[in-house]
C-alpha cells in the first residue's frame, strides 16, 4: 500500500511536471514564433523599402532620359527650322538680285537697241 501510494504520488508529480513542462514549452515556442515573425516582418519591410527605392531611381532615370530625348529632338528640330528659314531667306535674296540684274541688263539692252534705232 505504501509503495503504491508513493508510486501514485510520484506519478502525479511526474504528470504535473510534464504538464508544467508542456506549458512552459508552449509559451517558449509561442514566444520564439512571435520573435521569428517579427524578424520576418522587419526583413520584408527592408526588402520593400529597397525595392521601392530602386523602382523610384529607375523611374527617375527613365523620366530623365525621356526629358533629355525630348529636349534633344526639339533643339535639333528648332535648329533645323531656323536653318531652313535662313536658306529660304537667302534664296529670296538671290532671286531678287537675279531679277534686279536681269531687269538691269534688259533695260540696258532696250536702251542700246533704242539708241541704235534712232
Amino acid at each position: 500500500r505504501f509503495r503504491a501510494a508513493r508510486a501514485k504520488r510520484a506519478l502525479l508529480v511526474l504528470s504535473s511536471q510534464r504538464k508544467s513542462s508542456t506549458i512552459i514549452q508552449k509559451a517558449a515556442r509561442g514566444f520564439l514564433a512571435r520573435m521569428y515573425r517579427k524578424e520576418q516582418l522587419a526583413a520584408a519591410v527592408i526588402i520593400q523599402r529597397a525595392t521601392r527605392e530602386m523602382m523610384t531611381r529607375t523611374n527617375n532615370k527613365v523620366k530623365n532620359f525621356a526629358a533629355t530625348e525630348i529636349q534633344r529632338i526639339w533643339r535639333g528640330f528648332s535648329v533645323h527650322v531656323d536653318f531652313m528659314l535662313q536658306v529660304m531667306a537667302a534664296m529670296r535674296i538671290q532671286a531678287s538680285i537675279r531679277c534686279f540684274l536681269k531687269k538691269k541688263t534688259l533695260y540696258r539692252t532696250a536702251r542700246t537697241a533704242k539708241m541704235l534705232q534712232e
